[in-house]
C-alpha cells in the first residue's frame, strides 16, 4: 500500500481548537509552520490524550530547557495547505533540537493511500497547546458519575441505574 508523508517542518502556530456546540464538537489541530499549513481533524479523546502526553513528558523532562527557536515566518508558510481527519496521532521528542514531534495519520485501507502529515513544536508551543487543549476539552458536556458517559443538558438515562430515571450533574 502506498503511503504520502507530508513533512510541514518547524511550526510557528499551534492551537487547539474545538469547532460547534457540545454535544456536536468537532475538534481539530491548527498549525502553521514553515513547509505549509493544516487543519488536523481529531476525536476529543485523542485530543485529550495528546495533550497529556506532552504535559506528561514536559514534567518529566524538568527543568532541561534546549534552546528554543519557532521557524521564522515565512513566505511559503500558507502553502500548501492540508484539511486532514487523522485516525491516528504519533508523538516523538527530538532531544537535540529540543522540539516535539507530531505526526497524524490518515485511516489504513487497503485499497486507498496512507498518508501522514508530520510537524515539529517547540517545548514552549507544546505546553501551551497542551493547556487550550484540555480547556478545550473541558468546555463540553459534563460526564456521567456513574458510566462516565457525556451528560446532556436534559438529562441522561445512565444503564448504570439500570433504567430508575434520569441523572443530572447534580449527583
Amino acid at each position: 500500500m502506498p503511503t504520502a508523508r507530508n513533512d510541514l517542518g518547524v511550526s510557528t502556530m499551534l492551537r487547539a481548537e474545538a469547532v460547534g456546540v457540545p454535544g456536536k464538537r468537532r475538534f481539530r489541530l491548527v498549525v502553521e509552520a514553515e513547509r505549509g499549513s493544516a487543519e488536523v481533524w481529531i476525536e476529543k479523546e485523542q485530543l485529550s490524550a495528546l495533550a497529556l502526553s506532552l504535559k506528561q513528558a514536559i514534567d518529566e523532562m524538568g527543568d532541561r530547557r534546549p534552546s528554543e527557536e519557532a521557524a521564522p515566518p515565512s513566505a511559503s508558510a500558507r502553502e500548501p495547505r492540508f484539511d486532514f481527519k487523522a485516525s491516528s496521532l504519533g508523538l516523538s521528542y527530538d532531544e537535540a533540537a529540543g522540539r516535539f514531534g507530531i505526526q497524524a495519520a490518515t485511516p489504513e485501507d487497503a485499497e486507498a493511500k496512507t498518508a501522514t502529515l508530520v510537524f515539529w513544536v517547540t517545548r514552549d508551543q507544546a505546553e501551551r497547546m497542551a493547556d487550550e487543549a484540555l480547556e478545550v476539552v473541558a468546555a463540553g458536556r459534563p460526564f456521567c458519575p456513574l458510566c462516565h458517559g457525556p451528560m446532556d443538558p436534559d438529562g441522561h438515562l445512565c444503564p448504570m441505574s439500570n433504567g430508575h430515571g434520569p441523572i443530572d450533574e447534580h449527583l
